[in-house]
Protein backbone atom coordinates (compact mmCIF):
# COMPACT_ATOMS: atom_id res chain seq x y z
CA UNK A 1 0.00 0.00 0.00
CA UNK A 2 1.00 3.23 -0.93
CA UNK A 3 2.70 5.26 1.98
CA UNK A 4 3.59 2.30 3.96
CA UNK A 5 6.22 2.85 6.08
CA UNK A 6 9.57 -0.26 5.93
CA UNK A 7 10.08 -1.62 9.79
CA UNK A 8 13.23 -1.61 11.25
CA UNK A 9 14.10 -2.84 14.35
CA UNK A 10 17.70 -1.28 16.21
CA UNK A 11 18.92 -3.00 18.73
CA UNK A 12 20.65 -1.95 21.51
CA UNK A 13 19.97 1.24 20.85
CA UNK A 14 21.74 2.57 24.04
CA UNK A 15 20.47 6.54 25.62
CA UNK A 16 20.71 7.49 21.38
CA UNK A 17 17.27 6.05 19.88
CA UNK A 18 16.70 6.11 16.00
CA UNK A 19 13.93 7.92 15.45
CA UNK A 20 11.21 7.10 12.83
CA UNK A 21 10.93 9.17 9.93
CA UNK A 22 8.88 9.11 6.55
CA UNK A 23 10.30 5.72 5.18
CA UNK A 24 11.01 4.08 8.49
CA UNK A 25 8.54 2.75 11.31
CA UNK A 26 11.74 2.43 13.40
CA UNK A 27 11.91 -0.01 16.92
CA UNK A 28 14.43 1.10 19.45
CA UNK A 29 15.39 -2.13 21.50
CA UNK A 30 17.97 -1.83 24.88
CA UNK A 31 18.68 -4.16 27.56
CA UNK A 32 17.39 -1.71 30.08
CA UNK A 33 14.25 0.80 29.64
CA UNK A 34 15.92 4.09 28.64
CA UNK A 35 13.80 7.33 27.75
CA UNK A 36 12.38 6.31 23.82
CA UNK A 37 13.22 2.59 24.08
CA UNK A 38 10.31 0.77 22.41
CA UNK A 39 11.26 -2.86 23.73
CA UNK A 40 13.14 -4.08 26.11
CA UNK A 41 14.71 -7.86 26.56
CA UNK A 42 17.94 -9.60 27.21
CA UNK A 43 19.43 -10.75 23.95
CA UNK A 44 21.21 -13.68 25.85
CA UNK A 45 17.31 -14.70 26.14
CA UNK A 46 16.39 -16.54 23.15
CA UNK A 47 14.34 -17.22 21.15
CA UNK A 48 13.76 -13.00 20.96
CA UNK A 49 10.23 -11.38 21.07
CA UNK A 50 9.73 -10.50 17.43
CA UNK A 51 7.99 -12.68 14.87
CA UNK A 52 9.56 -14.04 11.97
CA UNK A 53 9.91 -12.04 9.08
CA UNK A 54 8.83 -8.75 10.76
CA UNK A 55 11.28 -6.62 9.85
CA UNK A 56 12.80 -4.97 6.60
CA UNK A 57 16.10 -4.19 8.12
CA UNK A 58 17.44 -5.15 11.72
CA UNK A 59 20.23 -2.66 12.98
CA UNK A 60 22.92 -3.73 15.63
CA UNK A 61 25.60 -1.30 16.47
CA UNK A 62 27.94 -2.10 18.93
CA UNK A 63 26.43 -4.85 20.50
CA UNK A 64 27.28 -8.38 19.19
CA UNK A 65 30.62 -8.52 20.84
CA UNK A 66 28.49 -8.13 24.06
CA UNK A 67 26.36 -10.92 23.69
CA UNK A 68 27.36 -14.53 24.95
CA UNK A 69 26.96 -16.49 21.98
CA UNK A 70 28.73 -15.70 18.16
CA UNK A 71 26.07 -17.58 15.86
CA UNK A 72 22.79 -17.20 17.82
CA UNK A 73 22.05 -13.47 17.11
CA UNK A 74 22.74 -13.84 13.82
CA UNK A 75 20.22 -16.75 13.86
CA UNK A 76 17.61 -14.44 15.25
CA UNK A 77 18.12 -11.87 13.03
CA UNK A 78 18.02 -13.74 10.01
CA UNK A 79 14.77 -15.04 11.41
CA UNK A 80 13.28 -11.75 12.07
CA UNK A 81 14.34 -10.20 9.10
CA UNK A 82 11.79 -10.48 5.30
CA UNK A 83 13.43 -11.80 2.95
CA UNK A 84 11.92 -9.35 0.35
CA UNK A 85 11.30 -5.42 0.82
CA UNK A 86 8.18 -4.17 -1.31
CA UNK A 87 10.40 -3.33 -3.86
CA UNK A 88 12.51 -6.69 -3.96
CA UNK A 89 15.51 -5.94 -2.65
CA UNK A 90 16.48 -8.07 0.80
CA UNK A 91 16.18 -7.96 4.03
CA UNK A 92 19.43 -6.03 5.36
CA UNK A 93 20.98 -6.05 8.31
CA UNK A 94 23.54 -3.43 9.56
CA UNK A 95 25.88 -4.48 11.73
CA UNK A 96 28.46 -2.50 13.23
CA UNK A 97 31.80 -4.50 15.50
CA UNK A 98 34.87 -3.91 16.89
CA UNK A 99 37.80 -5.18 14.66
CA UNK A 100 39.94 -7.57 16.60
CA UNK A 101 43.18 -6.82 18.01
CA UNK A 102 42.09 -2.57 18.21
CA UNK A 103 41.82 -1.05 21.16
CA UNK A 104 37.98 -0.49 20.99
CA UNK A 105 37.74 -4.33 20.74
CA UNK A 106 40.23 -4.27 23.84
CA UNK A 107 39.37 -1.52 26.38
CA UNK A 108 35.75 -2.29 26.94
CA UNK A 109 35.72 -5.54 29.61
CA UNK A 110 32.54 -6.52 28.90
CA UNK A 111 33.41 -6.86 25.10
CA UNK A 112 33.46 -11.17 24.21
CA UNK A 113 35.35 -10.77 21.03
CA UNK A 114 36.81 -9.06 18.47
CA UNK A 115 35.73 -9.14 14.27
CA UNK A 116 37.89 -9.27 11.47
CA UNK A 117 36.61 -9.00 7.87
CA UNK A 118 35.98 -12.47 7.01
CA UNK A 119 34.14 -13.10 10.04
CA UNK A 120 30.45 -13.22 8.88
CA UNK A 121 32.05 -14.82 5.55
CA UNK A 122 30.97 -18.20 7.72
CA UNK A 123 26.89 -17.36 6.80
CA UNK A 124 27.78 -16.62 3.06
CA UNK A 125 27.95 -19.82 1.39
CA UNK A 126 29.30 -18.10 -1.47
CA UNK A 127 32.95 -17.56 0.24
CA UNK A 128 35.68 -19.86 1.25
CA UNK A 129 34.53 -19.93 4.71
CA UNK A 130 30.90 -19.82 3.92
CA UNK A 131 31.88 -23.47 2.02
CA UNK A 132 34.39 -25.23 4.28
CA UNK A 133 32.26 -24.55 7.57
CA UNK A 134 28.70 -24.44 6.21
CA UNK A 135 27.97 -26.43 9.49
CA UNK A 136 28.07 -23.40 11.41
CA UNK A 137 24.58 -21.87 11.31
CA UNK A 138 21.48 -22.01 8.89
CA UNK A 139 21.46 -18.54 9.07
CA UNK A 140 22.93 -17.49 5.29
CA UNK A 141 23.73 -13.65 4.27
CA UNK A 142 25.35 -12.12 1.16
CA UNK A 143 28.17 -10.07 2.50
CA UNK A 144 27.03 -7.42 0.35
CA UNK A 145 29.37 -4.31 1.74
CA UNK A 146 31.94 -3.94 4.34
CA UNK A 147 33.36 -0.28 5.87
CA UNK A 148 36.02 0.52 8.67
CA UNK A 149 34.64 2.83 10.48
CA UNK A 150 38.25 4.31 12.46
CA UNK A 151 36.66 6.32 15.22
CA UNK A 152 34.72 5.28 18.19
CA UNK A 153 31.29 5.01 16.66
CA UNK A 154 28.85 7.48 16.62
CA UNK A 155 25.23 6.55 17.04
CA UNK A 156 23.85 9.53 14.64
CA UNK A 157 25.48 7.85 11.80
CA UNK A 158 23.27 7.55 8.70
CA UNK A 159 22.39 3.66 7.69
CA UNK A 160 24.26 3.15 4.73
CA UNK A 161 27.76 4.88 6.32
CA UNK A 162 28.27 6.31 3.49
CA UNK A 163 31.22 8.27 4.85
CA UNK A 164 33.36 5.42 5.67
CA UNK A 165 35.60 3.43 3.00
CA UNK A 166 34.57 0.61 1.86
CA UNK A 167 36.79 -2.55 2.15
CA UNK A 168 37.64 -4.16 -1.62
CA UNK A 169 36.88 -7.44 -2.98
CA UNK A 170 40.42 -8.64 -1.32
CA UNK A 171 39.39 -7.36 1.97
CA UNK A 172 42.86 -5.98 2.57
CA UNK A 173 43.26 -3.18 5.33
CA UNK A 174 44.21 0.41 4.22
CA UNK A 175 47.74 1.04 5.16
CA UNK A 176 46.48 3.77 7.47
CA UNK A 177 44.37 1.84 9.40
CA UNK A 178 46.56 -1.14 9.79
CA UNK A 179 49.05 1.18 10.98
CA UNK A 180 46.52 2.35 13.66
CA UNK A 181 45.53 -0.63 14.42
CA UNK A 182 49.96 -1.83 14.97
CA UNK A 183 49.79 1.56 17.24
CA UNK A 184 46.95 0.80 19.33
CA UNK A 185 45.04 3.98 18.48
CA UNK A 186 42.03 4.74 18.92
CA UNK A 187 38.91 2.62 18.23
CA UNK A 188 38.28 0.66 15.23
CA UNK A 189 35.02 -0.30 13.79
CA UNK A 190 33.52 -2.80 11.03
CA UNK A 191 30.67 -2.31 9.77
CA UNK A 192 28.93 -5.29 7.57
CA UNK A 193 26.15 -4.59 5.54
CA UNK A 194 24.04 -8.41 5.09
CA UNK A 195 21.40 -9.03 2.82
CA UNK A 196 19.59 -12.18 3.86
CA UNK A 197 19.75 -15.51 1.70
CA UNK A 198 17.18 -18.30 2.46
CA UNK A 199 18.03 -20.68 5.21
CA UNK A 200 20.24 -23.62 5.02
CA UNK A 201 17.17 -26.27 6.31
CA UNK A 202 19.28 -29.36 5.82
CA UNK A 203 21.29 -27.61 8.66
CA UNK A 204 18.76 -26.14 10.76
CA UNK A 205 17.70 -29.92 10.84
CA UNK A 206 20.99 -31.52 12.20
CA UNK A 207 21.12 -28.83 14.76
CA UNK A 208 16.99 -29.82 16.09
CA UNK A 209 17.95 -33.08 16.53
CA UNK A 210 18.89 -33.28 20.28
CA UNK A 211 21.69 -32.44 21.54
CA UNK A 212 23.16 -31.83 18.61
CA UNK A 213 26.29 -29.77 19.75
CA UNK A 214 27.26 -26.23 17.85
CA UNK A 215 31.02 -25.62 17.25
CA UNK A 216 33.27 -22.84 18.81
CA UNK A 217 35.52 -22.08 16.47
CA UNK A 218 38.36 -19.58 16.57
CA UNK A 219 38.48 -18.08 13.36
CA UNK A 220 34.63 -17.21 13.44
CA UNK A 221 35.59 -14.37 16.31
CA UNK A 222 39.17 -13.68 15.72
CA UNK A 223 39.82 -14.21 19.51
CA UNK A 224 38.46 -17.28 21.56
CA UNK A 225 35.73 -16.35 23.88
CA UNK A 226 35.76 -17.34 27.73
CA UNK A 227 34.44 -21.31 27.78
CA UNK A 228 32.86 -22.34 30.96
CA UNK A 229 34.23 -25.52 32.47
CA UNK A 230 31.79 -28.24 32.56
CA UNK A 231 32.36 -29.06 36.26
CA UNK A 232 31.62 -25.21 36.83
CA UNK A 233 34.92 -24.39 37.86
Amino acid sequence: MAGTRLRMLNLGCGSVPRPSDETWEVINHDLVALPNVDAVWDLNDYPWPWSDESFECVQAFDLLEHLDDPIKPLEEIHRILKMKKPNGDPGMAVIKVPMAGSLNHQIDPTHHRGYTEYSFDFFDPETAFGKQESHYSWARFWVWRIRHDPEFARDDRPIDLAESPVVGEDRKLPDWIAERIRNRGRGVNLCFELAKLPADEQVRAMYAKAGAPRPRHRYMVGLNPPVRRQDGG
